[in-house]
């Protein structure tokens, strides 16, 4: 007996209607400064990987800023291997340098590395977005920063 075998364009997930969402396992990047996320992506004292799966994180090493600085960072975590990025403060145009790399980013959330982890992990980080961010700028749009 044969058995026919369909072949189904299986839906992907999108965030920002760019950037398909992490797989998981995933290796994901927190910007750091010490024991915290760094309130802007460009003052990260370290770029801390964790590799996510199964309910929970493991710390996979660190990057560190290239040469070029915040240009050449979506092309470095990309080739270590980086899914997706939190950060701090990121400016609309850092933002779609990460999505064109098809790194997912959140920026604009804040906490310490514990609790952030936490979130990445319970798919909770938009309840640690900084106070006072424009929702559509913080998901990578051009927010005026005003409510419509």
């Amino acid at each position: 007996m044969l058995l026919e075998v369909k072949h189904v364009r299986r839906h992907v997930p999108t965030m920002n209607e760019k950037t398909p969402a992490e797989p998981r396992p995933c290796l994901v990047c927190l910007a750091c400064y010490e024991d915290r996320l760094a309130s802007l992506l460009e003052t990260a004292a370290s770029l801390r990987l964790y590799r996510v799966a199964d309910g929970g994180a493991t710390y996979a090493g660190e990057c560190f800023m290239p040469g070029e600085g915040l240009p050449g960072l979506p092309g470095a975590l990309r080739r270590a291997g980086v899914n997706r990025l939190v950060c701090g403060g990121a400016t609309c145009r850092c933002v779609e340098m990460f999505l064109a790399a098809g790194i997912r980013m959140d920026p604009w959330i804040a906490g310490q590395v514990d609790e952030v982890l936490d979130a990445v992990v319970h798919d909770r980080v938009s309840g640690l977005r900084a106070p006072g961010i424009c929702p559509r700028r913080a998901a990578g749009g051009r927010g005026t920063g005003r409510r419509q």
